[in-house]
This record gives C-alpha cells, sequence and structure tokens, in this order.
C-alpha cells in the first residue's frame, strides 16, 4: 500500500506516501513531501527542503530535524534532539532536548524539560532553573549569535528576574520618551 510519484522519491513503509524530488518515506505510515525529505519511523511525516522526522514527528520547512518521537520542527534549520520527546520548535535554529519543551525565535535553545524559550540567543539553562525564558542576545553582522543573554527568565518557584527595570501603570510620549506614571492628586 504504499505510494511514491515525482523523481527519485521512495515509499518502503507500509502504506506511505513519498512525493516530490528525492524524497524518502521509509516508516510504516509516514509521509514526505518536497526536496530531499525523508521520514524514517512509524507516523512521520518531513516536508520542505531536507527535512528529517523519526517517530510520529514532524519536520517542516528547510533543513529541519524531528528526532524527538512526537516532536516538531519547522522554520530554518530547527531542531529537536533524540531526547526531546513532545518538544516543538520554530524559527531559526532554534533547538530544544527537554521533553515536551518549546524553543522559539533565533538562536534559542530549550534544554530542559517542560521549559518555553522564546527571543534571540538564550543563556542555555542546564539545571533546570526555570520554566520560562527569554533571550535577549545580540546578533553579529553575520547573522550568528555574538553574547548569549537573558532579558527575563521566571524560576519554578515563580521568582522572575528581568534584566532592565520594571514599570508599571506608564506611558509614552508620541516620540516613545517616558512619562511617568499619573498622580493621585
Amino acid at each position: 500500500g504504499a505510494h511514491a510519484e515525482g523523481r527519485g522519491t521512495s515509499a518502503s513503509g507500509e502504506a506511505s506516501h513519498a512525493e516530490g524530488y528525492g524524497t524518502q518515506a521509509n516508516g510504516m505510515y509516514s509521509h514526505t513531501e518536497g526536496k530531499d525529505t525523508v521520514a524514517n519511523g512509524l507516523y512521520a511525516h518531513a516536508e520542505g527542503v531536507e527535512t528529517y522526522a523519526t517517530n510520529s514527528a514532524h519536520a517542516e520547512g528547510y533543513y529541519t530535524k524531528a528526532y524527538g518521537t512526537a516532536s516538531h520542527t519547522e522554520g530554518d534549520r530547527t531542531e529537536t534532539d533524540s531526547e526531546a520527546e513532545g518538544a516543538h520548535v520554530e524559527g531559526y535554529r532554534t533547538y530544544a532536548k527537554g521533553k515536551y519543551s518549546h524553543a522559539e525565535g533565533y538562536y534559542t535553545t530549550a534544554y530542559c524539560d517542560y521549559v518555553h524559550v522564546q527571543g534571540v540567543g538564550n543563556i542555555r539553562d542546564e539545571e533546570n532553573k526555570y520554566v520560562h525564558i527569554v533571550g535577549n542576545g545580540k546578533i553579529s553582522e553575520y547573522g550568528n549569535i555574538d553574547n548569549r543573554s537573558n532579558a527575563h527568565t521566571l524560576d519554578w518557584e515563580g521568582n522572575a528576574h528581568f534584566a532592565g527595570n520594571i514599570y508599571s501603570n506608564t506611558t509614552y510620549n508620541d516620540d516613545e520618551t517616558y512619562l511617568a506614571a499619573p498622580s493621585d492628586g
């Protein structure tokens, strides 16, 4: 019950489907489409250009890799680690190693389980201190991250940490200059 169509495609898994150019559907019930995409496990789905998906995972976009079971990668050069079961990454060069974690943005990393990371170039938390991280790393003129940093973190006890000031009940002028909070009297 496998089906392959296009040029250089291969559907070797039971009830698998490959279409496009150089695509491979190797797992049972797997699906590939696009150019040089590979679905290498049960229920895997790979689409786009040179994407790869394993068991029950979904990879889409450009050079994305979904190695974690039931993980999802999308965007450009995003990846889930083989340990990243149920993880989701999106954006550019985002990476997840933690189970059921989420990394989004530009060069962000969700290293521990159940965390959410967003922004640009965060500092990798390898000790599972934080449930939420907002990166504000500096992008070089070549598009790489020169300096990883965090604008905001939230730890598992609910403590929020900010790299800058916190303002409450404030407004800004049309030219974006700060106005003090309205007074009560």
